[in-house]
């Protein structure tokens, strides 16, 4: 029953962001271009280097880290913080569904617009010049671990921008902390700066953020350019992340919801 109201949830959601497919794409397009830039850089590093990754190498890291951007992007926290602080959460919490399901479903129907362009270039490309990436990333053993990885990072990333957006309950404006989350996993999520490049006393200190493991893990497990830490390591560390954070958010959940009143009211 729960799967079929579920499903009903994302066909109309779904419908909806058909509406506003353009901004979708536009959207998608804003998203990709920091790590293009940065792709564009790196290569000019690597040409002028004999250290560090190859061009190759940063290249296929980078198509990867596109495609998992755009895959592990979220911005329901932001949804959720307007709907506590305008009172529209009280409907949602009568309907028949959990409420994170309505954030779910718009998260999921949006990526599927948004990955329609990435995927048809990716594919163009490869059918064109298939020497054109790393030959690592047509392991298959990878692809599993990287399905895996994918699946806790963008798990992980939702998760993230949800416990920013609850701080609602407490906090009136939560969009600069949602900028200071931004600023900081760009720095150390291995979008801006490929961890490879890195002293290793810095990746230490990024490993005790949940950053890495939204963008640089699964990268990381489909190029097989592990910077100090294996894929059975970056995995498990992931899903610990994951369950710290469904308890802090059902923790956040429960208790702003006893202190919650209805704006104007």
């Amino acid at each position: 029953m729960i799967i079929r109201k579920l499903w009903r949830v994302l066909a109309l959601d779904f419908s909806r962001t058909l509406q506003y497919r353009t901004d979708a794409l536009l959207w998608m397009l804003a998203e990709a271009a920091i790590p293009l830039v940065a792709m564009f850089i790196w290569l000019a590093v690597s040409a002028g280097s004999n250290k560090g990754p190859t061009g190759q190498e940063i290249l296929s890291y980078y198509v990867v880290v596109i495609f998992v951007k755009l895959l592990t992007d979220a911005w329901n926290g932001a949804f959720m913080a307007q709907d506590i602080l305008q009172g529209e959460i009280v409907q949602d919490l009568v309907r028949p569904i959990p409420v994170v399901f309505k954030y779910i479903a718009n998260n999921l129907t949006e990526k599927v617009i948004k990955l329609i362009l990435p995927i048809a270039a990716i594919i163009f490309i490869a059918l064109l010049k298939p020497d054109f990436f790393s030959n690592a990333l047509l392991l298959p053993h990878r692809w599993l671990l990287f399905v895996i990885s994918l699946a806790l990072a963008m798990t992980l990333q939702f998760l993230i921008d949800m416990v920013i957006g609850t701080l609602a309950f407490w906090l009136e404006d939560v969009n600069q902390l949602r900028q200071y989350k931004e600023m900081l996993s760009s720095a150390a999520s291995g979008l801006l700066i490929p961890l490879a490049f890195l002293p290793s006393v810095f990746v230490t200190g990024l490993n005790w953020l949940p950053f890495r493991y939204v963008i640089s893990a699964p990268a990381e497990i489909l190029t097989g350019n592990y910077v100090s830490l294996t894929a059975p390591s970056l995995i498990t560390i992931q899903a610990a992340w994951v369950f710290a954070l469904v308890l802090i958010i059902r923790w956040q959940w429960r208790a702003g919801l006893r202190r919650y009143a209805i704006p104007g009211q």
